[in-house]
C-alpha cells in the first residue's frame, strides 16, 4: 500500500499532519517531558517524510547509474555501502 501522498505539513493544530488534499495523515503525540520546540521539530520531521523519501528514491536511482556508468567517481564498495544503506530506508518507508 502507498502513504498518503504529499507534500504533509502540520495543520492548525499543533499536533496534527495534514496531507496534500487537506486531510489528517495523523496526530502526534504531545509529551510535557519533552520541550515545545523539539516536538515542533518532530512534527516538521514527520511532514518531510513523503520529501525524504523522493530524495532518497532519486540518490538510490543515481547511485546505481553512477556505479554502472563510472565506477572512477567513488569507490565500488562505498557505492554498495551506500546504496544498501538507501534501499533499507527506502523499504522501511514503503513497506
Amino acid at each position: 500500500m502507498a502513504h498518503t501522498p504529499g507534500p504533509w505539513k502540520p495543520g492548525e493544530y499543533s499536533n496534527r499532519i495534514i496531507g496534500a488534499d487537506g486531510t489528517k495523515v495523523c496526530d502526534v503525540a504531545w509529551s510535557s517531558k519533552r520541550p515545545h520546540d523539539e516536538q515542533e521539530a518532530n512534527e516538521r520531521l514527520i511532514s518531510a517524510a513523503p520529501d525524504l523519501l523522493a530524495a532518497l528514491q532519486l540518490v538510490e536511482k543515481g547511485l546505481r547509474s553512477k556505479h554502472i556508468k563510472d565506477q572512477s567517481l567513488v569507490r565500488g564498495e562505498e557505492v554498495i555501502a551506500l546504496s544498501s544503506i538507501v534501499r533499507n530506508a527506502i523499504a522501511r518507508a514503503t513497506s
